[in-house]
């Protein structure tokens, strides 16, 4: 991929290519490399060898980060990543989220060493592998991230060129700083004022879907997905009529990166839509606030997150597939509880008990779907919000990376124990890694 188009394909083909000197780097990629190794050969020694190396990596990362030489180094970067990585592989089922922590440690350097630092070959790939977690962490947490400012946005370019999937992520900067604004309106504005400013977060919203919206119809031809028809002969319990496949996991990614944005934004303007109906309640004329449902209805992203599932979890896709998938599929699952969508929850705590057998854990969802119950709704509502107090971390300005180092314990340290088992998928469908530069023929009508 390197020779051919003169990138990487993942920002983990940078690990290779820093110097070998900081420990923390040395540790982080053995852990997260032995538990790979040991869950594919299901061996469990190796499982557990990875744990010992997790926890040597975070002291090792608690000694770099008092370090300032070190701490702003590429290589503890690209630990904070990997660490992220291997709480998504191996974490523990009552830390659902415990990437988060790491995600938020990485943005916290990133920030501390400034755009000009990222423009750089190694720097600047490991940025952009960096954004998307970033982004997934603050809207998680519901707080907005540097990534949204200009020079964030323009400066780690400066000496290259943006890919059209560079763009996408662009638009996306903005989801977690509309979502914290609206949690600040619903908490501290009323009457005429908090009015003034839903108006104004639902224009934003609008706005910022329909630009996702045009980016997704101008990906280039030969990227579409294929709509295969599920048999209903296979015993699997799959609760929808069709699958969806991609042509390789770039464009899979692009695909699902796009729902998953979509997905939050619409679920945004019907949360300013039901405030802005509450506050006209004591209005004897209250506007129409209902615009275009096909565009802005959540359930239609929730349902294509969830039609890919199959495609990212076949055994061909490695850990690739459930690191692509885990955050949006987490998502789609809460949205399904929400509804009492019961045989799709089922379905989809299935899938992470035959995902945990591999290794590898979906966020947030249980092994077994809860019961119905008579207020299910706020119930979950509940278990979501817990779930996320418990992972998330407050990130305070400071002048130093030592605060990520309050964030550590080796304590985390863990392994289930589960051995792995192959998911289903589709004989008739592979999935073909190809060397090809994204960017090339994609229209650009900005």
């Amino acid at each position: 991929m390197i020779v051919k188009c003169g990138y990487p394909a993942t920002w983990t083909e940078m690990v290779n290519q820093l110097p070998n000197d900081e420990p923390t780097l040395q540790t982080a990629f053995c852990a997260l490399s032995i538990s790979r190794v040991g869950r594919d050969n299901k061996d469990m020694r190796l499982v557990r060898e990875s744990s010992k190396a997790y926890g040597k990596a975070l002291r090792d990362l608690q000694t770099a980060l008092f370090d300032k030489g070190r701490a702003g180094s590429d290589q503890v970067l690209t630990a904070c990543l990997l660490l992220s990585m291997y709480e998504v592989y191996e974490g523990s089922s009552k830390k659902a989220f415990g990437w988060v922590s790491h995600v938020q440690g990485a943005a916290r350097l990133l920030e501390l060493r400034g755009p000009e630092r990222h423009q750089t070959w190694q720097a600047h790939h490991v940025f952009l592998g960096a954004r998307v977690p970033i982004i997934y962490a603050g809207i998680l947490d519901k707080r907005a991230t540097f990534l949204a400012t200009q020079p964030w946005l323009t400066i780690p370019w400066e000496k290259g060129h943006k890919v059209y999937f560079d763009r996408a992520i662009d638009l996306a900067t903005q989801i977690p700083g509309i979502l914290q604004e609206i949690e600040y309106v619903n908490l501290n504005l009323f009457g005429t004022q908090a009015r003034r400013a839903l108006h104004k977060l639902l224009e934003q919203c609008k706005s910022l879907l329909k630009a996702l919206h045009t980016w997704h119809m101008n990906m280039k031809k030969g990227s579409e997905y294929t709509v295969i028809k599920h048999d209903s002969w296979e015993d699997d319990k799959y609760p929808f009529d069709v699958e969806l496949w991609f042509p390789n996991h770039l464009f899979a990614f692009a695909h699902i990166f796009f729902w998953t944005c979509a997905f939050n934004i619409s679920e945004a303007i019907q949360e300013v839509q039901e405030a802005l109906e509450d506050l006209y309640q004591q209005k004897d004329q209250r506007p129409n606030l209902v615009w275009r449902a096909e565009l802005f209805e959540s359930r239609q992203y929730a349902l294509s997150i969830a039609h890919s599932v199959i495609y990212c979890l076949q055994p061909e896709m490695g850990a690739l597939g459930a690191n692509i998938i885990n955050f949006p599929m987490t998502l789609a699952h809460r949205f399904f509880r929400q509804t009492h969508e019961m045989s799709v929850c089922a379905w989809f705590s299935k899938v992470s008990t035959d995902m945990q057998k591999r290794g590898m854990r979906i966020g947030g969802i249980a092994s077994t779907p809860a019961p119905p119950s008579s207020t299910p709704h706020i119930k979950q509502e509940n278990e979501d919000e817990d779930i996320l107090q418990s992972s998330a971390c407050r990130w305070q300005t400071c002048n130093d990376a030592s605060a990520y180092t309050q964030q550590y314990d080796s304590s985390d340290e863990t392994s289930d124990g589960a051995s792995p088992a192959s998911t289903n998928s589709t004989d008739s469908s592979r999935t073909t890694f190809i060397h090809e530069d994204p960017s090339k023929y994609y229209v650009d009508k900005t």
